[in-house]
Parts: C-alpha cells; sequence; structure tokens
C-alpha cells in the first residue's frame, strides 16, 4: 500500500476510502462490504437497538456452531445441535411459556402453555383447552380415544371385544350409577 502523512486536522469529511488497521472511530455509523468483521473472544458486542438479519442470514452460537436460529424468507430454524439439552426458561414469577400457531383462519392462538402460576401444562386444539395436568391427576376435554386397553387403578381395565363392544375387567366394586341395559355379566 501508500503510506501517507499528514499535518494538521484530518476529518471524516476529508475521507471517502480508507483501508485502515487498528480502531476506527465513525460519526455515522460502519458499512463493511466485501469482508468480515471478527471480534475478540471474550469481548462484548452491545446493539443500542436492533440488530438486523436480511433473509437467509443466520446467526450462529457456540465454537462447533451448536445453535443456530436461521430465516430462509419463508420458514424461521431454530435447531440446537449440540451435546446438551435445549432449554426454553421463563425465569419472571407467575409467567407462562405458551407455544402459539396459525389457528387455520389466519389468527394466532395457544397450542401448549407451561401455567407459571398453577403449576399446569395445558395442550389446544385450535386455542381450545383438551388437556391439562393438575396436581392430582390430569383433565380432559371432550372424548378420549384409546388404541388398546385403558389402564384404571390397579387391576382395573377397560378393553374391547370386538367391534362395538366394551369389556370392563375387574371386580366391578368401583362401578357405579351404570344403566342396568345392556350389561351382562
Amino acid at each position: 500500500g501508500v503510506a501517507a502523512t499528514f499535518t494538521g486536522v484530518l476529518t471524516y469529511e476529508d475521507v471517502t476510502n480508507v483501508d485502515s488497521v487498528g480502531i476506527v472511530t465513525a460519526r455515522g455509523g460502519l458499512d463493511v462490504t466485501g469482508g468480515n468483521v471478527t471480534i475478540g473472544t471474550g469481548s462484548t458486542v452491545g446493539f443500542g437497538s436492533t440488530a438486523y438479519f436480511r433473509d437467509n442470514a443466520k446467526a450462529v452460537f457456540g465454537d462447533g456452531e451448536d445453535f443456530k436460529i436461521h430465516y430462509n424468507g419463508s420458514a424461521t430454524n431454530i435447531r440446537h445441535t449440540g451435546t446438551g439439552n435445549l432449554f426454553i426458561s421463563n425465569a419472571t414469577d407467575d409467567k407462562d411459556i405458551i407455544l402459539q400457531s396459525d389457528d387455520g383462519s389466519g389468527g394466532t392462538v395457544d397450542y401448549f402453555r407451561a401455567d407459571g402460576s398453577t403449576g399446569e401444562s395445558k395442550l389446544y386444539h385450535y386455542g381450545s383447552e383438551i388437556f391439562a395436568t393438575k396436581s392430582g391427576g390430569i383433565n380432559v376435554t371432550g372424548v378420549v380415544t384409546a388404541t388398546g386397553s385403558v389402564q384404571v387403578g390397579s387391576g382395573q381395565s377397560f378393553g374391547s371385544s370386538g367391534a362395538s363392544a366394551a369389556v370392563y375387567y375387574g371386580d366391578g366394586s368401583n362401578l357405579t350409577n351404570l344403566p342396568a341395559a345392556g350389561i351382562t355379566t
């Protein structure tokens, strides 16, 4: 390169094209074209408000590129390939983790909620709660369809012995309020 020597004051208005090694102070931002910006190990990068990533850019974390967030213009991918677990956590007291998606009509509704105030895990169908864990068991709204037998308590189960037959296996001591019609023993 060509060495340059300046006497007096050199302002940023005087400079239009500079290749620089060392420290750069820029008043109106820093644009890098055709290269990389490398920040040393252990350094901190601060953003005043927003970091923009254009389509097909990736945010990559870890020495082995173990965690990536990527948007390709039509879909977003969050990918963890490291050796440990992927944790999604909310440490704010009594607040939830909520997974939402399209409701089939252009809106967005809950599909899963980890409720931080009650300890419940809730599953939704198009925003309507269908299944919830409770401190004493589960609550199900709607019909439960099971393939195979259903175990109820100890030594009592329901099964199928034909296309429409329901069979109860057990001593019957816990069966109450059953209609007498259609029951065979």
